[in-house]
């Protein structure tokens, strides 16, 4: 074989295997780069799973929060409307006619002075108080056996009174009276305005 054969033969041999290598490489790329695809797309699918779950929760943790305002607004506006009732009753009390006034009182009285079982005490008034008067104690006491003193001090409470006897304050005051029963009072508001 001469020279130039045996040349043309390595030449050939090698542009064979050459064009082998870049088969070989092309179809190894080929393969890594439709791997590669797949693997883009699994994580892709993943990716949007996780963001269509999160944003269902987003809009979930949302949607929770919103009802949670919305039930806080609607507790304030409940309270608030109670108060309004609980401060009317107070208004109405203070408002009392005369008559209806003292009636109440001396029943408030009466029933004080008989639950504290002593004849002898001090009758606090508030600062607007014009019904209960040292004439009006004068007459309660003739007319129950009593012993009771108008004070001089006014206390900075609207209607009602505050008898001591000692030691023992007994707080008949309207708002007290209210604070005493507010519980039941806002119970049977709250019925009486929210439950169909």
């Amino acid at each position: 074989m001469a020279l130039a054969d045996v040349k043309l033969k390595i030449e050939e041999d090698a542009k064979r295997q050459a064009e082998e290598i870049l088969k070989k490489a092309k179809a190894e790329a080929d393969d890594i780069i439709l791997k590669a695809e797949e693997e883009a797309q699994k994580i892709q699918k993943e990716w949007m799973q996780r963001a269509k779950e999160e944003r269902e929760n987003v809009f979930k943790r949302r949607e929770i929060v919103a009802n949670l305002d919305l039930r806080k607004l609607e507790l304030a506006m409940k309270r608030s409307l109670i108060e309004g009732v609980l401060n009317e009753a107070r208004e109405k009390l203070c408002q009392l006619d005369s008559k209806t006034h003292v009636a109440f009182v001396a029943k408030l009285l009466k029933t004080a002075v008989k639950e504290s079982e002593s004849v002898e005490g001090v009758l606090y008034v508030g600062e607007d108080e014009k019904v209960i008067t040292n004439e009006w104690i004068a007459s309660f006491n003739e007319e129950n056996g009593t012993k009771l003193v108008l004070a001089h001090e006014r206390l900075p409470h609207k209607g009602g009174f505050v008898l001591n006897l000692g030691d023992i304050d007994i707080n008949c005051s309207f708002d007290m009276l209210i604070t005493n029963i507010q519980d039941d009072l806002e119970l049977t508001i709250a019925e009486e305005l929210f439950v169909n």
